[in-house]
């Protein structure tokens, strides 16, 4: 692993990297408007599965809507890394319908993981009062503006419920494009955030371990690079007895990451409107395709997990701790020798 942090920035060149403005003329590549017969499938079928708890909701095939997810979810992996459905009627809908619907979508995108040590799997993103001062406190729980940062999953999905009555705005950034800005107007600066940094657990620290992690925010990896990169986490790290302090190269840097990102050169503004289900491709995926790429030695040796599988009737499921499960759906189903729809991550 010493050899990718220490190893000369160098620009990528993968469909993740774009610029605002250009994308922004080209809605096209990255917004879904469903269709009427689209709409009322997912309706019905949300409708049918309400009153279901949600952990106990099963894939419903949706075959008029399968193919077009299928498709949003190649181009939000593989493609430029993030798409917008829009046009679910979610105002004529009771929450709980709402709930099923997005579900029930996400279940054609990939597997559901818990999001905290709560194990919530579905959560709002709503002002509890909490103080985002307090470490363990997350800021969609609170009025806070949250900066550009990632997310630790293969895809982070939202629902917007009902537009904002002001403001309301999102904004999107380029992570690739950020690492190949840096790359090319200052490779130490890119270099610094190549070196691990400390990063809070939010007070969910499993037994045993550090009330922080190690991380770094840029990992070149075959021709890509992953971002993970959370300032607030790293920042309230910081008065923790016992984590390094970010060198000023590293200080200066990420300020780096927080201009160009703020920059409009850059950035992708949008306001999302009710029905509008935005999702984005985040770090994890290729964090953990970097980690268990390399020899069974260098990974298991930072964290073993275990895991308890079950086939039958041509189906496996598999029951892990994992936040990263695109990889482990592929293996699962190619040992057990399934189709990869039919494997299941728990």
């Amino acid at each position: 692993m010493n050899d990718i942090h220490n190893a000369a920035p160098l620009p990528v060149e993968t469909p993740q990297c774009w610029y605002g403005p250009d994308i922004a003329s080209r809605p096209e590549l990255w917004t879904h408007d469903l269709a009427p017969e689209e709409v009322a499938e997912i309706e019905a079928a949300a409708a049918r599965l309400e009153d279901v708890p949600i952990l106990e909701l099963v894939r419903d095939p949706l075959p008029k809507l399968a193919e077009s997810l299928g498709s949003i979810r190649h181009e939000a992996l593989h493609g430029i890394g993030f798409q917008v459905i829009r046009g679910l009627p979610v105002g004529r809908w009771p929450l709980r319908r709402a709930a099923a619907a997005f579900w029930l979508i996400g279940m054609h995108l990939g597997e559901a993981v818990s999001q905290n040590g709560k194990g919530h799997v579905l959560g709002h993103v709503r002002d509890l009062g909490l103080d985002y001062g307090r470490p363990e406190t997350r800021g969609y729980q609170t009025n806070a503006r949250l900066p550009y940062h990632t997310d630790e999953s293969d895809l982070a999905c939202l629902l917007c419920l009902s537009t904002a009555r002001e403001g309301g705005l999102s904004s999107l950034v380029s992570s690739v494009t950020i690492w190949n800005e840096m790359a090319r107007r200052r490779p130490d600066l890119a270099a610094a955030l190549c070196q691990p940094l400390a990063r809070t657990r939010w007070g969910e620290v499993p037994e045993g371990r550090r009330p922080w992690a190690d991380v770094p925010v840029f990992l070149p990896w075959r021709g890509n690079v992953v971002t993970t990169y959370v300032r607030s986490a790293i920042e309230k790290a910081r008065p923790m007895p016992g984590p390094p302090e970010p060198s000023a190269l590293q200080a200066e840097a990420m300020d780096t990451i927080d201009a160009l990102a703020a920059d409009p050169a850059l950035h992708l503004d949008m306001v999302l409107e009710e029905g509008d289900a935005p999702m984005a491709m985040q770090s994890a995926e290729k964090v953990v395709e970097a980690i268990y790429s390399a020899p069974h030695q260098a990974h298991a040796t930072m964290e073993p997990l275990g895991c308890t599988a079950q086939v039958q009737d041509n189906r496996v499921d598999v029951w892990l701790g994992t936040q990263s499960p695109e990889g482990a759906l592929q293996d699962a189903a190619r040992q057990a020798g399934v189709a990869p729809e039919n494997a299941h991550v728990h």
